[in-house]
């Protein structure tokens, strides 16, 4: 069943990779062109701020004051050209990061698939699939990092919510998703581990 999800996911991401990328060219070039949208892109970000709140809580309690308050902003929108050439940048980025780890989950389940028909646990095909999904889910975490820093510190500038000027920073969020980064590279070196305790028992025999 995981086998076929990852196909269909793999499949989607190569025709919005090939689609998406047309369409964001076309807008880069006519930016009335309708499907091809560079207006917006999106920014990785957050902050922290003291804010009047007021809330009930069920079964009684009541809070009325002030507390601190995160607030994401996840979408900036200019349609000055170097902005828009930036969204096609980012788009494509995004989308191309997604089609690299996606073909390799593929590649994962038929590899896997094909060691258990030859008889054979573990695969250096399989172990370098792991390899690749590890890194290509750690490009997109320092991508992440690196939007978050981009805009938070050097692009955008005097932001007013409300009122109030609003400081943004990186999503601290985002150093969450380095442990999923860490336990997939951890697991790939099981497996190597795997695949070289395989052939050394086929050796001996």
């Amino acid at each position: 069943a995981l086998r076929r999800i990852f196909y269909v996911f793999y499949w989607l991401v190569v025709a919005n990779l090939v689609v998406g990328t047309l369409m964001n060219i076309m807008g880069l070039i006519f930016p009335d062109f309708p499907m091809g949208d560079l207006s917006h892109f999106y920014f990785i970000s957050e902050a922290k701020f003291s804010a009047d709140i007021s809330y009930k809580l069920l079964g009684g309690g009541v809070f009325n004051g002030e507390s601190e308050v995160f607030m994401r902003f996840t979408e900036i929108m200019s349609d000055k050209f170097s902005y828009r050439l930036l969204s096609f940048v980012d788009t494509t980025l995004v989308m191309t990061i997604l089609f690299f780890l996606f073909k390799n989950a593929h590649e994962l389940f038929d590899n896997l698939t094909n060691s258990f028909k030859l008889g054979n646990g573990f695969s250096q095909k399989s172990y370098k699939n792991i390899r690749q999904i590890g890194f290509s889910l750690l490009v997109l975490w320092t991508y992440k990092i690196l939007n978050g820093i981009l805009f938070s510190w050097f692009l955008v500038k005097d932001l007013v919510v409300q009122g109030a000027e609003i400081k943004f920073h990186p999503d601290l969020l985002e150093f969450s998703s380095l442990i999923v980064v860490l336990v997939i590279f951890a697991f790939a070196e099981v497996y190597r581990a795997g695949v070289g305790m395989e052939e050394e028992s086929k050796l001996t025999i």
